[in-house]
């Protein structure tokens, strides 16, 4: 990648709206305070990820013999709930597609329900229902999270992102859509604010060492030169006591 990638992992938990049990639920207030006390706990949210993914070149397999020419990147979002017990069950909701797909405890691993988003090219809103799993109000909705995944940004390979990364809509993954004039326009605002800032950090290093050396370079020539001159006496001194040995 032109990039360096670090994953870096991003956790993005947005209105949560805790639902309480209703008051004619056939489960008793100590039961509905255990089960709002298990939903307040449940947590969810993204890591930002990618992998290699080999593909075979049906029509050009001749040209490229290096397996590296036939890997692609794969960009994934990995989403986790955490702190999944046998007292509730949860409904996971695709708003973009309406998809909608039920976890039990038993599909957790260790508390946590973990599920791949492949669709990164568009914003996706993920509604997460929480439901009583206990025998006595067993289907009774207990809380809502929200959880809102980014997209990934067509921008961010664009050349022009690699010596202005702090843009913000140069970032991998952005939060809300916007038009090519659009970053355009804070493309060159951006850019014509932050030329020092966008120094890689070797010419950075590089100017420091040329602008020391330009405002102290009288007395670096002094000591250079000092020092040039006594290493000549010095070597002139041992040759004359070599050769008064020899005499």
């Amino acid at each position: 990648m032109k990039k360096s990638l670090s994953r870096v992992i991003i956790v993005l938990v947005s209105f949560l709206i805790p639902c309480l049990v209703n008051a004619e639920s056939s489960c008793s207030y100590s039961e509905q305070a255990e089960l709002n006390n298990i939903a307040g706990n449940i947590k969810a949210s993204y890591t930002a990820e990618e992998r290699d993914e080999y593909y075979e070149d049906a029509i050009n397999t001749d040209i490229a013999d290096d397996e590296d020419d036939h890997m692609l990147k794969e960009y994934y979002m990995n989403v986790n709930i955490t702190n999944i017990n046998d007292s509730i069950y949860l409904t996971v909701d695709n708003k973009v597609t309406g998809e909608s797909k039920t976890y039990y405890s038993a599909n957790a691993n260790d508390g946590i329900i973990s599920f791949e988003h492949s669709d990164v090219y568009k914003i996706t809103e993920y509604e997460i229902n929480v439901y009583s799993n206990n025998a006595n109000c067993k289907g009774e909705l207990i809380r809502k999270i929200n959880l809102i995944l980014p997209m990934i940004n067509k921008y961010y390979f664009n050349s022009g992102c690699d010596d202005y990364q702090g843009y913000s809509l140069c970032q991998q993954y952005v939060t809300r859509e916007f038009t090519d004039d659009e970053f355009v326009a804070g493309f060159e605002k951006y850019k014509s604010t932050h030329t020092e800032e966008e120094e890689t950090e070797e010419t950075k290093k590089e100017n420091k060492i040329v602008k020391f050396y330009k405002d102290h370079a009288l007395v670096i020539n002094i000591i250079a030169g000092v020092i040039v001159v006594a290493g000549v006496t010095t070597a002139v001194i041992l040759i004359k006591r070599k050769r008064s040995r020899v005499l």
